[in-house]
């Protein structure tokens, strides 16, 4: 995998020419060689086991290449810019030689399934495709068309397991590459797939839709006409659906909050329908091949074994054989034991191999947002030039500067969707923090960074990416057990699973004990159907050896409650979050959480009417507010601490950029966080606005207000602030001031 600059864009031109095409052509080949195996007739008496045998050759070699690649960087390798798999992590750098040999084995066992499923096709799919011909068989449209995606699509499928099976020796940028070297393969299908439809069912297609084509065309057309008259991105649009225009049914489910758990539901349904029919399918067809067995003339060993099993016995000699409806009834159920037994082994299988984090969203979201924030200070970034992934970028929490710093926290969710403490049935949520120097949380006790989550403790990346992992099964008093259900069946997570730190005590391990260390530096649990089971059914909880963490929002949001929790004197908060109607649910539900568990009240005694803060644009909006926190209420004679409560919005005195977007998007600076895709006018407006908001209690403070005292502690900016009356209340007693932009310089964008 190469490497480029830190500003120079990836390119697949490499992966494209030396691994998809190369593929494209292999599967190819593989196709050709069937071809003339059909029309000379070679396969002819061959067995599956026989071809299967064959085609090892074919899919074995490339990943045992690969495994020999990686087996060499045991001695060609850079520890710190390449960490080796073979070899421990506690410093000896001694050989896992249980990892060295399964890297070898893998391989041969999906080679071997992969194998067996192209000889399956064969012999049972590819015969299907070749049409009968006078004298010898000959091949066809559909068999050109498709005998190359079916080649590729098994060694896709064949790739995909052997991820599964290798997941504590791949890393995480070797996954990434793999999923978009995936993507590539699959364009190159695709590309196969329409190129040659069109060569040869074009004709017939054009034919067959002669008569309804114009009628077709302008059915679309009325339709794309329609929607985009009803769009709210149009300027004649219906700006948001009206209440008046809900059915009945639609306004109970939307006055109770049920839409998405009876659409939840029918999907559930629909997924237990499918299951159902599948395993019946396959319980059909096993069935039907055990009694043809049994009825064959032709004696075997799995004849006698189903007899025995029957209790059946066959002279010698004889042709015909009648069974009955109770034995009918053996043969079926034995059918149905197996294909139970089949899927249990299976789901044991990967209950060994893959691993609950490392196969979920998680991975691809801590991936791009290593890369925007953390790639974004890295000026040596060296990324691949396929994937545009650097390793460099991300870091390990306990290598964050603690010293000469703000101490570094993060704020998490450890969800409680199944706890028994019934004060704590509505919020199923409980605070964990990650920080340079512990781990865990108030209840749960607090352990090293770097003895928690991994041989060096997590990375910044990861309990970023769990910080901000509110799309999962488990959401706190968020969570909904329909959806949660549906959410895991469709691996719809980015949550983190991790130990739990109050487990060794509950189990009575010595701190020092091998065994606990050994627990408490996993970075996920060993055997994930249990996790996974208890994910979507909702059954989390902080007694069970692991615990799964999510966004702290599905606490809380603000992170206000860890601050108080460590008596910060000075505490900013920045409430971003997409609050158009202006009810502070977010900051109520933080005061709320505060004051039940930790007895510290926070008010604001400057308004006892209310927050100065209101929907549009209102020439009262204050931009920060400040706060008091009561710690005295719990520790006498300590001092109170001072909040300052942040959140955008609009008082008319803002520059004619941001106004101009303003006028244009209702909801700014309120919009949904749903979208991720911004666009410059978006993310500058934003930028923006919260550069005005704060400058304008210092380089754009009012005339009549004395320059800014130096200094950039926090209790100079507290001071400051309550100095400026640029807004809110001071408008009130000063005309002056409420004129807005008469008294106040504007910087220009970037000045600001």
């Amino acid at each position: 995998m190469g490497t480029t600059g830190s500003q120079t864009e990836g390119s697949t031109s490499v992966e494209l020419w030396f691994f998809a095409l190369p593929i494209l052509l292999s599967a190819w080949l593989v196709g050709e060689a069937s071809a003339r195996a059909y029309v000379s007739n070679a396969l002819h008496g061959w067995s599956v086991l026989h071809l299967t045998l064959w085609l090892m050759a074919y899919t074995a070699l490339p990943p045992l290449s690969m495994a020999a690649v990686r087996a060499s960087l045991l001695w060609h390798n850079d520890g710190e810019l390449l960490p080796n798999p073979f070899r421990r992590h506690d410093g000896s750098g001694q050989v896992e030689w249980g990892r060295l040999v399964w890297s070898f084995v893998a391989p041969l066992i999906v080679a071997a399934l992969a194998a067996l499923l192209l000889a399956e096709c064969a012999l049972r799919v590819g015969s299907r495709l070749v049409e009968t011909g006078r004298w010898h068989p000959v091949i066809g449209q559909n068999f050109v068309v498709l005998v190359v995606p079916i080649v590729l699509v098994v060694m896709m499928l064949g790739s995909t397991v052997l991820t599964g099976l290798l997941t504590q020796i791949e890393r995480e940028e070797e996954r990434e590459w793999w999923a978009r070297a995936g993507g590539l393969l699959f364009a190159c299908l695709l590309c196969w797939l329409a190129l040659n439809s069109v060569a040869f069912f074009a004709k017939d297609w054009l034919h067959f839709m002669s008569a309804s084509i114009l009628g077709a065309a302008g059915l679309g057309a009325g339709y794309i006409g329609s929607a985009a008259g009803l769009s709210a991105a149009t300027s004649s649009g219906l700006k948001r659906v009206k209440a008046e225009q809900l059915t009945t049914f639609e306004k109970f489910l939307n006055k109770h909050g049920m839409i998405a758990p009876v659409a939840s539901g029918i999907a559930l349904l629909c997924l237990a329908l499918m299951l159902a029919a599948l395993t019946s399918w396959l319980r059909v067809q096993l069935y039907d091949r055990l009694m043809a067995v049994v009825l064959s003339p032709e004696s075997s060993t799995l004849q006698h074994a189903l007899l025995r099993y029957l209790g059946m016995t066959v002279h010698v000699g004889k042709k015909a054989l009648w069974v009955g409806t109770v034995d009918q009834l053996k043969v079926d159920a034995l059918a149905t034991f197996v294909v139970f037994a089949a899927v249990c082994l299976l789901a044991l299988f990967a209950n060994m191999f893959i691993n609950i984090n490392t196969f979920s969203l998680h991975g691809m979201y801590r991936m791009r947002l290593t890369r925007s924030y953390l790639g974004a200070s890295n000026f040596a970034r060296h990324p691949d030039a396929f994937t545009n992934f650097d390793s460099s970028d991300n870091m390990y929490e306990a290598d964050m500067t603690c010293t000469d710093a703000p101490l570094h926290i993060i704020n998490t969710a450890l969800n409680l969707v199944a706890t028994r403490n019934m004060a704590w049935q509505q919020r199923k949520a409980e605070p964990f923090t990650f920080s340079p120097i512990s781990v865990g949380s108030w209840r749960l006790g607090y352990l090293p960074t770097k003895d928690f989550g991994g041989s060096k403790g997590v990375t910044v990346g990861t309990a970023m990416a769990i910080s901000g992992a509110a799309f999962n099964p488990n959401m706190g008093y968020n969570s909904s057990p329909l959806v949660t259900l549906l959410m895991t069946f469709f691996n719809a997570r980015l949550g983190w699973w991790l130990p739990n730190p109050l487990w060794p005590h509950l189990r009575k391990w010595p701190a020092d004990k091998k065994t606990t260390l050994r627990f408490l530096a996993r970075n996920g649990p060993k055997w994930a159907l249990m996790p996974l089971l208890n994910e979507a059914l909702g059954n989390t909880d902080d007694s069970y050896q692991w615990v799964e963490l999510s966004d702290g929002g599905h606490f809380e949001n603000l992170g206000l409650y860890e601050m108080v929790l460590r008596r910060c004197r000075y505490i900013i908060v920045v409430d971003a979050d997409a609050d158009s109607e202006f009810q502070f649910e977010d900051l109520g539900n933080a005061i709320r959480k505060i004051e039940i568990d930790l007895g510290i009240p926070i008010t604001f005694p400057d308004f006892p009417e209310g927050l100065p803060m209101e929907k549009g644009v209102k020439p009262l909006n204050i931009y920060c507010i400040r706060g008091t926190i009561q710690y005295d209420c719990i520790d006498s004679h300590a001092p109170q601490g001072d909040l300052l409560f942040i959140k955008p919005m609009l008082n008319g005195s803002e520059p004619p950029d941001i106004r101009a977007y303003a006028a244009s998007h209702q909801t700014f600076p309120h919009e949904a966080t749903s979208n991720q895709f911004f666009n410059e006018a978006q993310f500058e407006s934003y930028r923006h606005l919260g550069s005005w908001m704060i400058s304008s209690y210092f380089e754009n403070a009012p005339k009549n207000v004395p320059p800014a005292p130096a200094g950039c502690d926090a209790a100079t900016l507290f001071t400051r602030i309550a100095s400026v009356p640029n807004t809110g209340q001071g408008t009130a007693k000063n005309p002056a001031v409420a004129r807005g932009p008469v008294n106040q310089p504007i910087l220009p964008a970037g000045e600001v």
